[in-house]
């Protein structure tokens, strides 16, 4: 990826509103989208079946594979623009999957080995209640694997081995158009 491109990534758990905040972005931006997981209707049922929501980390290789594949779409689909909002980066893999790794350097590097080469300069972490995303989410995702989830992006803000992705938490208390000012005043300063 060129010096002059701004990668920004939206994070947080199912049902946060990363979607919402993307379409009001794009009314604002010219952007290039990536996609982590973009899965499609059969990848969809696949790992919302019950032997994956059992075990999770069944979901692991499949979540991988779908990241290399929805990136390489990325590289011959870019439109070279200097924006890119990245729906999701490595962030999701650690929360969702190893939060320990948040805190274990040695973790966290075995975990970046495997990772997509993309990696944001800022992460806005969308912060929800459980209950809420569960609700908003179409997966239905285990209440308790959400929870987790969540603490786990609530501690990223205090991680020495994140500090170098510039992490922020937003808040769900205001609005979607509150949330993309908070985004959009970021960005207007990076591309002045």
């Amino acid at each position: 990826m060129e010096d002059n491109v701004h990668i920004i990534a939206l994070e947080g758990i199912d049902g946060a509103g990363k979607s919402t905040l993307i379409a009001l972005l794009k009314q604002r931006y010219s952007i290039s989208l990536y996609q982590r997981t973009k899965k499609g209707k059969i990848i969809d049922r696949l790992v919302c079946a019950r032997l994956f929501q059992m075990h999770t980390s069944l979901q692991i290789p499949i979540y991988l594979l779908l990241s290399y594949k929805n990136y390489i779409l990325f590289l011959f689909q870019r439109n070279k623009k200097k924006l890119v909002i990245m729906d999701r980066c490595f962030l999701s893999n650690i929360c969702y999957f190893f939060p320990n790794a948040i805190d274990n350097q040695r973790t966290f590097n075995l975990i970046m080995r495997f990772e997509v080469p993309l990696y944001p300069k800022k992460i806005f972490i969308l912060d929800v209640q459980p209950e809420v995303g569960q609700k908003r989410d179409e997966n239905k995702k285990k209440l308790k694997w959400l929870t987790i989830t969540r603490d786990a992006y609530n501690s990223t803000e205090k991680s020495p081995i994140l500090a170098k992705y510039n992490i922020q938490i937003i808040e769900d208390s205001i609005s979607p158009q509150e949330k993309c000012n908070i985004i959009s005043k970021y960005i207007d300063e990076i591309l002045k």
